[in-house]
């Protein structure tokens, strides 16, 4: 078929290369798309991605993240448009992907427990062979302005590669005539990215926090941080304090985390500034019950409907008494299917992650917390769960405006068949966050190796690890925390041994490795 079959009149014509509209074509161009006008509609035929789609004419495109998504949006709609071409690769079948997105958003528990309700379901064939899935959700009881209505379509063939839509919109509407529009067709070039993220200060920080800051973009060692239980359970008297004894190194970077209706332990806050440390704080949108969880409770959809902002300012005002530097680290390890906050249990949908950040971004500036924090965004290693380009790890990014440091998150969880140094781990996250944002300090906020196979290996590792951050081929690592406590299962036994002050050999490894380094 010709790429403007069907379209009638032609009226206008515009041509974009590498993100960016050209009036004349240049034949080095990876990323080329069109846009024929036509009446009320227009028909983007985007070659990188594989199809064509003709949608209002209102709808405008958003070519700057074309390796990952293409975006169209008025008012009342956005459409992100992806190329899926991993999926045969790790889930086998077209099919077996779809039930594997849709596992915990449409179950009658998920739907009940966060007012969700399935509009319908749609399966048909296109003439080319293509087989089309659709599916209609409503997020409820959200106000008339907020995107709650949610269509996906999936058309596959089994082989190339499928293209995924998600509409999201203010309203029902009825999307059918732009998703039957829908033509896959051959694939030709390569998507390319124009969207940048520069690293920039945060005009609101007070005096300490700038120079904290400054002080960690221009480190060249690693400031070293320890998770040892969280503060409000005493872990600065007991765990910490005897932790770093085995060490023989007082750990000037502490971790710990909180959940929506947790306080902010200012005491024990206070009594590290007293020590000279710095604190990195981790917020979770969760709350800490059974009834939280992957297709359970999202308690993110109730912050993304403004319902939760006086819990929010709770907290804001709290470290805004607090007043010091510290590491802000909001829903960590979102790209992926383990953690409530990520868009595998919230709709499929990145972007109500980014708006909540931005939302509860704006609550800390307006009563003053943003003085002391850094806000940290840190994402589960260089991949996400589930493999899918909706699901890229950038698709998580609030914007430069709302973040100041990188994180970075990746276990050595080791067994008798997998194991991996961290080279093997932080290369390739190097490689990858590197293209993006290198200009910016890194922290790895939380990591550790175990093996409860051959406990020798997990000491050479940590060995290993501190000659590799002792090449410099890492300079971004600005500082790093090691999550001391173990991984258990529901029954109670340990399924990953994570402590570093596991044995006397691990103690050894890291003592030399701080002196060689620091």
């Amino acid at each position: 078929m010709l790429e403007t079959d069907g379209l009638g009149e032609i009226t206008a014509e515009e041509l974009y290369e590498n993100g960016v509209r050209v009036s004349v074509p240049h034949l080095q161009a990876q990323d080329v798309k069109r846009v024929y006008y036509s009446g009320d509609i227009k028909r983007v035929v985007n070659y990188p991605d594989g199809y064509l789609l003709d949608i209002p004419r209102d709808w405008e495109p958003d070519f700057t993240m074309g390796s990952v998504w293409t975006r169209y949006r008025n008012d009342g709609v956005t459409l992100v448009a992806t190329k899926e071409e991993q999926i045969y690769r790790y889930y086998g079948t077209a099919e077996a992907y779809i039930e594997n997105i849709f596992q915990y958003i449409t179950t009658e528990t998920y739907r009940k427990v966060n007012r969700v309700e399935v509009l319908g379901e749609e399966n048909f064939e296109q003439a080319d062979g293509y087989k089309v899935h659709v599916r209609k959700m409503h997020l409820m009881e959200c106000d008339d302005t907020v995107k709650s209505f949610y269509t996906y379509v999936i058309a596959h063939n089994g082989v190339s590669p499928c293209v995924q839509l998600m509409f999201k919109a203010v309203d029902n509407r009825d999307f059918s005539p732009v998703y039957r529009s829908l033509r896959v067709i051959p694939v030709r070039g390569k998507g390319v990215d124009t969207v940048t993220y520069p690293c920039r200060d945060n005009p609101s920080w007070n005096d300490k926090t700038r120079a904290f800051y400054h002080s960690l973009r221009e480190r060249k060692k690693v400031l070293w941080g320890i998770f040892a239980g969280n503060l409000d359970t005493g872990s600065l008297e007991e765990a910490i304090p005897a932790l770093e004894k085995k060490i023989a190194h007082k750990f000037p970077l502490i971790s710990s985390y909180t959940e929506m209706d947790w306080n902010f332990p200012l005491d024990e806050a206070r009594q590290l500034t007293r020590e000279g440390r710095i604190l990195q704080y981790t917020h979770h949108f969760s709350r800490w019950t059974e009834e939280v969880g992957m297709g359970k409770e999202a308690p993110i959809l109730d912050i993304y409907r403004g319902k939760k902002d006086d819990d929010l300012r709770r907290i804001a005002r709290q470290i805004a008494q607090y007043g010091e530097p510290m590491l802000f680290r909001v829903n960590n390890e979102m790209n992926s299917d383990w953690t409530c906050w990520a868009a595998h249990n919230a709709m499929l949908d990145p972007e109500i992650f980014t708006d909540t950040w931005i939302r509860m971004y704006r609550i800390f500036e307006e009563e003053g917390a943003n003085a002391n924090c850094i806000w940290e965004w840190n994402p589960n290693a260089d991949f996400s769960v589930p493999r899918a380009n909706w699901n890229e790890i950038r698709t998580y990014m609030p914007g430069p405006e709302y973040v100041h440091a990188i994180g970075l998150t990746y276990y050595n969880f080791g067994s008798d068949t997998l194991w991996d140094s961290f080279d093997q781990l932080y290369g390739p996250m190097d490689r990858y966050y590197g293209t993006y944002f290198r200009d910016w300090p890194w922290i790895i906020g939380e990591f550790a190796c175990s093996d409860t196979q051959t406990p020798s290996r997990k000491s050479r590792w940590i060995a290993e690890m501190f000659d590799s951050l002792a090449t410099g081929n890492y300079p971004n690592i600005k500082a790093a925390v090691w999550f001391s406590c173990n991984d258990y299962d529901s029954d109670g036994n340990i399924v990953h041994l994570l402590l570093l002050d596991e044995s006397e050999d691990t103690c050894k490894e890291f003592r030399e490795g701080l002196a060689r380094t620091q």
